[in-house]
């Protein structure tokens, strides 16, 4: 199977990963503890065993959770994998100066006595600080080599949705204890436990995947793995490989963003194009960054001019008009458990188009009645730099001058809008965005975005540093409550907190049309990424 994409992985490291079509491919890599099933019906998003049985039953008021693991779960060196490789691997993750990018809810819900008010873990730091650090997590217990019980700080009832995420992907001790394959070089380490294997990976060209041989499928129920070799293309220029799926040159376009403006008109205009797309709702925002520690967005009515000069329907238009996604006036998406819809900046923004008089009286209320300099920054490829420069010329219309600052897909989240300091340093104020749910309830979508706590000096997701005590203190009471259900409330008051304090703009709920080469099979939407599942793909 031959597959492309436009940017390169984030990292192949299971505890680093945060883009969507990334854990697509770690589904073939590394297995989690939990996952969900292949398919697309009512069960597609309920958690079942991957590594472990199946998913725990909570007790002690939702803070204990016992999991046992399944006999015969292996390594590509055929180590068979045990309770103290899943908890090592989460103690990975606390080591945030090693081991950043990836989601922090093990560090949330697991910190020895809870979190700082900075969101710190101040008791226990990851197993690079000598032999005591390793297997020193107290939090998490494994009695014996098949058997790992959580002790959480705080009740959560979603517990067993965090088990899905690959920072539960088992890490050798020995490969990453060591100084040449662990730590930061565990990344081009990896040892796989799923049906494939890394054969070579070079950053920005490829990664090729082979059969992993100490993989059992008897132990699996999720990963068909039909294709015998996977090729990946990274860096693939947008236009040039929707060429290369519509000649069946390559099968699909990981990336799951959908085709080219040129390629969605051919597409739309052939019946046999037509036959082999899919034009998915996938579960992400689009949403514009406004960053509060880049001046002048320190004061909030010059973020609120943002929110009424851009045309939103200029973005769907980049995005592919009626096929790229519906205007948004929420950050949360439509699919998300517990929505609620509203519009705090009026029926012309809900319409999608700008409100300038609205935009100039916010710029005059911030002290800038004449606009100011600011920069966008955004990725090279894809429909970006269309979005980039059609914002620039809604601000223009308001006063406000802004330059575009383009940059690799590869690095652009982690390493660029991810990294809070070199943003305000270099004084970009905008930058565009996308967030889809970790898993499908409010708190696998809002925490790692908004969260006040959660604004990282690196591979940050809080990109616009929304800051606001308020999302802290309904945040912390949806935690309280008993079920997902009686948190939707507050999770509602946390969307409308953020665009009341316009940290960020949504213009788009995503869609996406995709196509696919005529011998790819088994294609279908999976629900939890909102992108193709190559777990179940076949070529014929």
């Amino acid at each position: 199977m031959n597959v492309g994409v436009a940017g390169d992985v984030d990292y192949l490291d299971p505890g680093r990963t945060y883009y969507a079509f990334s854990w697509d491919i770690h589904q073939l890599i590394n297995r989690t503890l939990l996952t969900f099933p292949d398919g697309t019906g009512p069960d597609a998003l309920v958690p079942t065993g991957d590594i472990a049985t199946g998913p725990a039953t909570a007790s002690k008021g939702n803070t204990v959770w016992k999991y046992t693991l399944k006999p015969g779960v292996k390594f590509q060196d055929g180590t068979t994998v045990t309770s103290q490789d899943i908890k090592y691997a989460i103690e990975r993750t606390f080591a945030t100066d090693v081991i950043n990018g990836g989601p922090t809810y093990f560090s949330t819900f697991l910190c020895p006595g809870g979190q700082d008010k900075t969101g710190a873990c101040k008791t226990y730091a990851g197993p690079y600080k000598g032999a005591s650090s390793v297997q020193g997590l107290s939090t998490i217990k494994t009695p014996d080599a098949t058997h790992i019980e959580f002790d959480l700080n705080q009740p959560f009832a979603e517990w067993n949705y965090v088990m899905t995420l690959f920072g539960t992907s088992p890490v050798e001790q020995k490969v990453d204890q060591a100084p040449k394959t662990g730590g930061a070089n565990y990344n081009n380490n990896v040892q796989a436990t799923g049906p494939y294997e890394i054969k070579s990976y070079a950053a920005n060209k490829h990664i090729d995947l082979v059969r992993n041989p100490h993989y059992d499928p008897a132990t699996d129920g999720t990963r068909p793995a039909l294709p015998d070799k996977i090729n990946i293309t990274t860096s693939f220029d947008s236009e040039t490989l929707d060429n290369e799926i519509v000649s069946n040159s390559e099968d699909l376009d990981i990336g799951g963003t959908g085709v080219q403006p040129a390629t969605q008109q051919k597409i739309l205009g052939d019946a046999s194009l037509k036959a082999r797309a899919l034009d998915p709702i996938t579960g992400f925002t689009r949403y514009l960054s406004i960053m509060q520690e880049t001046p002048p967005f320190d004061n909030v009515h010059c973020r609120k001019a943002i929110e009424y000069a851009m045309s939103r329907n200029e973005q769907k238009l980049a995005r592919g008009g009626s096929y790229g996604g519906a205007v948004a006036t929420t950050l949360g998406p439509p699919t998300l458990a517990g929505w609620k819809n509203f519009n705090l900046y009026g029926d012309k923004v809900a319409a999608g188009d700008p409100d300038i008089a609205n935009a100039k009286k916010e710029l005059t209320a911030c002290g800038q009645p004449n606009g100011f300099k600011t920069t966008i920054v955004t990725q090279n490829q894809g429909k970006a730099p269309q979005q980039a420069q059609f914002l620039q010329g809604d601000l223009k219309k308001v006063g406000i001058d802004a330059n575009i600052k383009q940059f690799d897909p590869a690095t652009y989240y982690s390493s660029v809008i991810g990294v809070p300091a070199n943003m305000k340093k270099n004084g970009y104020g905008l930058a565009f965005a996308g967030w889809g749910p970790d898993w499908p309830a409010p708190y696998g979508y809002f925490e790692n975005i908004v969260d006040p706590r959660k604004i990282l000096p690196q591979g940050n997701s809080n990109y616009g540093a929304c800051s606001d005590p308020k999302i802290t203190d309904l945040i912390t009471q949806a935690l309280k409550q008993a079920t997902p259900e009686a948190e939707y409330p507050y999770w509602q008051k946390v969307d409308q907190q953020v665009l009341a304090d316009a940290c960020v703009a949504p213009f788009t709920y995503d869609k996406a049309l995709d196509l696919f080469s005529n011998r790819l099979k088994n294609v279908y939407i999976e629900p939890q990424f909102g992108i193709v599942d190559l777990r179940t793909l076949g070529v014929a």
